[in-house]
């Protein structure tokens, strides 16, 4: 998957996240903290996974824009 769609799922999962946690806290419903839960972990996963340097294979930090790999100095496509 490339960096800038990896971006935009992990941007969407968040969002959703925050979403469903402002949901439960207003509703109360059980369901919904689990789903917000469940959203978190599936952002992790995918983050670890995906949001790498396709170079030296390292994690990225942050969703910020980056224009350079910061461990190996390579330029990216995001």
């Amino acid at each position: 998957m490339s960096l800038a769609i990896t971006r935009k799922v992990l941007i969407v999962l968040l969002v959703l996240f925050c979403i469903l946690y402002l949901l439960f806290i207003l509703l109360h419903q059980t369901w919904l903290a689990c789903l917000a839960v469940g959203t978190l972990l599936l952002f992790v996963i995918c983050s670890a996974a995906f949001w790498r340097c396709p170079n030296c294979g390292k994690n990225l930090g942050p969703l910020s824009r980056r224009k350079y790999c910061a461990h190996c100095g390579k330029e990216l496509d995001a």
